[in-house]
């Protein structure tokens, strides 16, 4: 129907991980571990990417920057307490940086 498509969109697929599509950014996976809740980010371009971590009723944490030299790298992005993160988006989309 026309209009603008926004620069990230985000989807779950059948196995319930999340992903980006921007430039190859995805959730590999989310975890807990040492009292601390990480993602897990995927990066197949060849230059960095900053993005931020949405969580449900939450304050969404970051930014955090995966370099393109990193295929997976690991986030702390809040304590075991926090909701468990639902998707990222891009750096510019988190307000100030």
């Amino acid at each position: 129907m026309g209009g603008t498509t926004p620069a990230v969109a985000s989807a779950e697929v059948a196995s319930g991980i999340n992903v980006t599509a921007a430039c190859g950014i995805s959730v590999s996976k989310w975890y807990t571990e040492n009292n601390s809740r990480y993602v897990e980010v995927k990066n197949t371009c060849t230059t960095s990417k900053t993005f931020c971590v949405e969580i449900n009723n939450w304050p969404d944490k970051g930014p955090y920057t995966i370099s393109g030299a990193d295929l997976y790298k690991s986030f702390r992005y809040a304590g075991a307490g926090a909701p468990r993160g639902r998707g990222i988006y891009l750096a510019s989309d988190c307000g100030p940086v």
